[in-house]
This record gives structure tokens, C-alpha cells and sequence, in this order.
């Protein structure tokens, strides 16, 4: 008994002493990454204080600072800013060689290109020539080109520049020399300007319309009547001030088709009696009949049968305005026409489906059966009509993350994001994406949605269509401020949220082309009125980016915009998105109409998506966050 007691202690001091070891390399471990931490942390500080002095051109103190933090994996991008200021120093060698250097990394390229442009600018052609250019601006492709034909390759030169003038819009004034020189040669044909002065119009530019007829000797009759009956439509009442060759029957074509946007049955029957007077040809003739029977649908009037000489796109717009017909017989007609991959989209498959089943066939159902399954919207309303629950498939998170966390692009990524610069790290995601392999870009997905670059984290799902994803695609950021202002405001907070990750995908900081700011996309007039009206403090730009304060001002915009549409979630979306006035345009002669169709019907493709984004995206959220929510409310189905 002595001697199995012994062991027994033996036993129990020698798993004593295994456990002190483990914990105390445990415990080295955590001195050690905590050591580490806190010396990223410092170098982060140093990088932030180095790249302070060389913006404020404190060049001998950012010297002392960068050579403190050379082991740093931002260090490479104080070096890629400090020779951006001095590329008149960096020789040919030099820059190849940093090229080089930094391959790996997304600044590599892009300094050999800033530093090839710097060359150009200032007259260093050769370079240019070495290397190509295809990476120069208009401005600095018209300076290369003249500079090409001084040089004696005259004829290299001119034969690029048909290009850069052919645009719709009038070109920097660095391009004056050698337009000049090409139009003197005789390589400015009337073909050429007819281009231009067709795009010119397309881009309503008048004054460079005006200024085109310069060009035009043989054909500037038909030049001006192009013009003046794109401006004055009425003027193809009138065929006699067209003639019947190619430059004139377009210059009428054009403007019929203009004219047919207000008066379209008058533009039918006025070109009926075209088609007799001018000699089109049949290519003429269809690309005229596909635009008339497009318009004439916006109007009403449907054909009931397709035309088969129409292109696909030209029947898929029509088959567009069969939706607010409510007639399913017309609908399946012309979503029948379509192509296969046409008719393969969710949007034609849902709505034909709807069709046959509002005509009795139960293949309707069967196809709305199969669009149930997947989660889109499309599939949302299927499901809802059907009387079952819409599909929310989602995979589990993923268990790669440290490795992928170790790789020395994604430390680069860590980084950038802890400093804030947010530009260079959506380009280090962009050059290590197109590298990886499948689970790898998962493990990179998942690893920004855990460091809390929500918004990198959903662009990179959904580019890799990895829609399953719900938990990285849909997370629930500042959950308890949306509930609350949700509570406050008495909207659903399923939408909010929605209306949220639409807007910003949780991007505290973003700022659109409109100077919508913040996660909810607040323009600052609005937020100031906004703040106004609920007796809140007048908020500054910067305040926007402030989540609690973007979400309340936010949260009570859209509250107005529910109360001023009767809480009906479709039209204080699309309100939010494109401006109650345009809503309540659009609603004009839409009483009664189906919700789901009049969506179809929002003239802007823009608005027509953040809907259909918004709604679904509602539907996600009530499912992620327990409640009880379905696709349409009682009061929402029908437009009031």
C-alpha cells in the first residue's frame, strides 16, 4: 500500500509540475505577444508621427523617425510617400529598381506608373517610349503625341489621336497642338465628326455641337438638321428640311425618336409615312421600330405579339412594362420570347412564374417552388407567395483565420486599417485577392469581419459570391443604438439596420460622389434640418461620422419619410434613396397597382436595386435577429 501511495504521489507532483511548466510558457507566451502588441502599437504611433512630418515637409524629422521603424510593415509605404515628393531625383534605375522592390505590394506598380507620368509631364519622352503608356491621362497622351510628332515619328503620332478627339465632351486644351496638326493633315474626316457630333448631342453638349459644324462641308445641311432637331424635336413635322441620304435620315430618325418620348402614337403614324416617303434601309428601319415599340409600351400600348426581328434587350424592356399591365396572358407571351439566359434571371423567372399561375398553370408553381430556395429577393417574394418561409441557408464561420492572419500582405492590411488609411488597404486586398485560392479568400473574409472592417469584409464576399456567408454579410455593428433609435422612432429596427447596410455597409466613414456622409449616408443639409426639427444639436461634417449621431439623425429622416408614405417601407426606401418628390411623382397613376410591380417601374436603376436590396436585406435581419417579419406587411402590397 506504501509503495502504490508513493507512485500515486509520484504521479500526482509530476502532473503538478506539467502544469506549472504549461502555465509558465503560457505565461511567457502572453508576456511575449503581449510584448509584440505593444510594440506594434508603438511603431503604429512612430508611423503616424513620421507621416505627419513628411505631409508637413518636416523632412529632417521624419529621417530620425523612419530609421526607428525599419522592421515596421507600414515602413515600405513612408518610403513609396517620401519618393512620390522628390520623383525629379529618381532616376530611371532607381525607379525600375523600387518597382522591384516592391512588387508584392500594390505600390509597386503604381509608383513606376506615377513616376513614368511625372516623366511625360515634364518632357522626358523617352522614358514614355521605353515603357508604354497606357496607363497616361487624355492630358498626358496629347502631350506625348505632340511630342512623338516633333520628334519626327509624325505619322505614329497621328494615328493615335482620332481616339482622344472622338469624345463627346471637349478635351484639355494640352491637346489643342496636336489636334491642330491631325486636322491639318487631313485625317479629319466628315465620318469621324459625324461621330463626335453624335455623341456630343448624347452628351447634350450644345456648345461643342455648334462648334462641330466647322467640320462640315458636303454634309452640313445635314449637320444642322441634326442638331437643331435634336434640340427642337417638332421640327420632323416638317421632312422636307431632311435629306434622304444616310446623314439625313438619321438626323431624322433622331429626332423622331425624341419627339416620340412625349407623342408617341403621333411618332408612330408620322413614321409610318416615312418609311414611304425616305428610303431606309431595313437595318434603319429596325433600329427605329425597336425604340418606338419601347416607348409606345411606356405609354401602354403592348403588342401581343413579339416582333422576332427585335434584339433581346429590346423585348426584355418591353417585357418590363407588361409587369404593370397586370395581364399575365401579355406577360407570358413576351417572357417566353426571351433568350434562355434571359429568361434564366431570377427577375423573369419570378414573374413568369407569377403569370402562369395566375393563368391556372402549375408550372407556375413549380418555378416559383424552385426561386423560393434561393435567398434573393426575388426568391423572398416567391416564397411569400407561395404561403411558405422564404430560404436562409448560411455556412459557419470559418477556423483559418490565424494562419491567414500570419501572411505578411494581410499584416500590411492589419496595419493599414489600424492607421486609418483605408484607400491603400482596400488596394493591398484588391493584389493579394487576385492571388488566393477559394478557402483561403474565406479565411480572409471571415479575418476582416473579426478585426471589424465590416464593410472590406462584405465587398470581398460578395465579389467571391460567397453569399452563404449571412454572419460576414450581415452583421449587427452598434446593434443596441439602432434599437434603441428603432424604439424611439417607432420603426422596425430590421429596416433600419437594412436601410444602414445598404447605404454604408457599416462604413463609418464613408463619403459618396454626393457627399452623403456616415453609415446611414447623410447629406449634411438633411441632417441639420433633421436635427433641427427634433431639437438636437446642429451637427458639424465631422459629427456625421460620429455612428450615434449619424444613427439618430438617421433613424428620424427616415421616420419622416415613413410617416409622409403611410410607414410603407418600399416608398420610404426608394424616398430615402432618390427624395420624396420623385417618389411622389413616380406615384402618380399607380393607385392600386401591386408594390412588387410599381418597384419595377422606378424609373431609376439605382433606386429600382436599393429597394429590392433594402427588402431583403429586412427580411435577413428579422430572421438574424429573432423577429417576426414577413416580406410584405398587410399595408405595403398595394400602392395606396
Amino acid at each position: 500500500m506504501t509503495i502504490v501511495r508513493l507512485n500515486s504521489n509520484r504521479s500526482q507532483l509530476s502532473h503538478l509540475l506539467t502544469k506549472l511548466l504549461l502555465l509558465q510558457v503560457s505565461y511567457l507566451c502572453f508576456l511575449t505577444i503581449n510584448a509584440k502588441a505593444t510594440e506594434t502599437y508603438n511603431d503604429r504611433i512612430e508611423y503616424k508621427k513620421a507621416l505627419y512630418a513628411l505631409e508637413t515637409g518636416q523632412l529632417s524629422s521624419y529621417k530620425k523617425i523612419r530609421k526607428g521603424i525599419d522592421d515596421y510593415a507600414l515602413a515600405p509605404y513612408l518610403d513609396y510617400k517620401y519618393k512620390l515628393r522628390n520623383l525629379s531625383s529618381v532616376k530611371r534605375s532607381e525607379a525600375l529598381a523600387l518597382r522591384n522592390q516592391w512588387k508584392e505590394l500594390p505600390i509597386g506598380e503604381r509608383f513606376f506608373t506615377r513616376w513614368l507620368r511625372f516623366q511625360v509631364r515634364n518632357g522626358r519622352w523617352e522614358e514614355a517610349i521605353s515603357h508604354g503608356r497606357e496607363k497616361l491621362s487624355t492630358k498626358e497622351s496629347c502631350l506625348f503625341l505632340h511630342a512623338l510628332h516633333q520628334n519626327g515619328n509624325k505619322n505614329e503620332a497621328l494615328d493615335e489621336v482620332a481616339p482622344l478627339w472622338t469624345v463627346g465632351k471637349s478635351q484639355d486644351k494640352a491637346c489643342d497642338p496636336i489636334f491642330a496638326k491631325w486636322i491639318t493633315s487631313g485625317r479629319l474626316t466628315e465620318d469621324i465628326a459625324w461621330q463626335r457630333l453624335q455623341l456630343a448631342l448624347d452628351n447634350n453638349s450644345s456648345v461643342l455641337a455648334r462648334y462641330l459644324l466647322r467640320f462640315f462641308n458636303e454634309h452640313r445641311e445635314e449637320a444642322e438638321s441634326y442638331i437643331n432637331a435634336h434640340y427642337r424635336p417638332a421640327n420632323v413635322l416638317k421632312p422636307n428640311q431632311f435629306s434622304d441620304n444616310r446623314w439625313g435620315r438619321e438626323a431624322l430618325s433622331n429626332g423622331l425618336l425624341r419627339y416620340a418620348k412625349s407623342h408617341p402614337k403621333e411618332a408612330k403614324s408620322i413614321w409610318q409615312k416615312y418609311v414611304n416617303i425616305f428610303s431606309y434601309s431595313n437595318e434603319e428601319q429596325n433600329i427605329v421600330e425597336e425604340e418606338l415599340a419601347v416607348l409606345l409600351a411606356k405609354s401602354g400600348e403592348i403588342a401581343f405579339k413579339v416582333n422576332q426581328t427585335f434584339s433581346p434587350s429590346t423585348i426584355e424592356l418591353i417585357a418590363n412594362e407588361t409587369i404593370t399591365t397586370q395581364d399575365p396572358k401579355i406577360m407570358i407571351v413576351w417572357i417566353d420570347s426571351l433568350p434562355n439566359d434571359y429568361r434564366a434571371k431570377a427577375k423573369w423567372r419570378y414573374w413568369l412564374g407569377k403569370s402562369l399561375m395566375n393563368t391556372g398553370d402549375k408550372r407556375g408553381i413549380d418555378l416559383l417552388k424552385g426561386l423560393a430556395k434561393e435567398r434573393t429577393y426575388y426568391g423572398f417574394l416567391a416564397a411569400h407567395d407561395l404561403g411558405i418561409e422564404p430560404s436562409l441557408n448560411e455556412s459557419p464561420p470559418g477556423t483559418e483565420l490565424f494562419r491567414i492572419s500570419a501572411l505578411p500582405s494581410v499584416v500590411r492590411l492589419t496595419e493599414l486599417y489600424a492607421v486609418e488609411d483605408f484607400t491603400n488597404g482596400r488596394r493591398e486586398w484588391l493584389h493579394l485577392d487576385e492571388k488566393l485560392k477559394s478557402g483561403d479568400k474565406v479565411a480572409l473574409i471571415e479575418y476582416l469581419s473579426q478585426i471589424g472592417w465590416l464593410d472590406l469584409a462584405i465587398i470581398a464576399a460578395n465579389r467571391a459570391e460567397l453569399t452563404d456567408l449571412l454572419h460576414v454579410r450581415f452583421p449587427t455593428p452598434y446593434l443596441e443604438t439602432f434599437r434603441r433609435h428603432a424604439f424611439q422612432t417607432n420603426i422596425p429596427v430590421n429596416f433600419l439596420i437594412a436601410v444602414a447596410r445598404q447605404e454604408s455597409a457599416f462604413n463609418s466613414t464613408a463619403v459618396s460622389s454626393a457627399n452623403a456622409l456616415g453609415l446611414m449616408q447623410l447629406l449634411l443639409p438633411t441632417a441639420q434640418q433633421t436635427a433641427n426639427r427634433i431639437r438636437f444639436k446642429k451637427p458639424t461634417r465631422s459629427q456625421l461620422f460620429d455612428p450615434r449621431i449619424n444613427i439618430k439623425l438617421g433613424s428620424h429622416h427616415l421616420a419622416e419619410l415613413m410617416r409622409k408614405f403611410g410607414d410603407n417601407r418600399v416608398l420610404a426606401a426608394a424616398a430615402y434613396n432618390a427624395g420624396g418628390r420623385r417618389v411622389t411623382n413616380w406615384l402618380k397613376n399607380s393607385s392600386g397597382l401591386p408594390t412588387v410591380a410599381w418597384i419595377e417601374t422606378i424609373p431609376f436603376k439605382e433606386t429600382r436595386n436599393y429597394v429590392k436590396n433594402v427588402i431583403a436585406f429586412s427580411y435577413v435581419y428579422s430572421a438574424r435577429l429573432g423577429i417576426h417579419q414577413p416580406v410584405w406587411n398587410v399595408h405595403e402590397r398595394y400602392i395606396p
